[in-house]
């Protein structure tokens, strides 16, 4: 298998949100992975139409501008992707506040949420625990020291 066969999609307004998650995939998956960032909805969207994901990060929290400023962008790409028959097992779900977690318990798989935190770095142990998980469930092989593993 080449390198950075794992297509990641993460959607996050956030800058130093979106750093930290890139470089701590990075640094987990020696590089063999290739995400794409976008920033808000409608780029999602598009994209989503466009390629096909291994595995989708989702900030539940993220700002929805195409019907004014609210932040319910997460709920409008639950429900594009069950629109378009994306598969939504393969969502990663998170927020930074425990508010948005609660108000979103009728779109998200608790064992796919994660709580972002960046001055308490244990968001990145559950954070793990999940990919891997994804990475079973999908049966997603990735090379690591020149071992394939399954």
């Amino acid at each position: 298998m080449s390198s950075k066969n794992i297509k990641v999609l993460l959607i996050e307004d956030s800058k130093s949100k979106a750093n930290d998650i890139m470089l701590f995939l990075s640094k987990n998956y020696n590089d063999l992975i290739f995400t794409t960032l976008v920033e808000n909805v409608t780029p999602a969207k598009k994209i989503l139409l466009e390629d096909k994901f291994d595995i989708i990060i989702l900030d539940l929290n993220l700002p929805d501008n195409d019907d004014g400023p609210n932040n319910f962008g997460g709920n409008k790409i639950v429900s594009f992707c069950k629109d378009e028959g994306i598969d939504t097992n393969k969502l990663i779900f998170y927020t930074s506040t425990k508010k948005t977690k609660d108000d979103n318990e009728d779109i998200i798989d608790e064992k796919s949420f994660f709580l972002y935190n960046h001055e308490d770095l244990s968001w990145q142990k559950c954070f793990l625990k999940i990919f891997d998980e994804k990475l079973n469930q999908f049966n997603l092989k990735y090379k690591l020291d020149g071992k394939q593993y399954d």
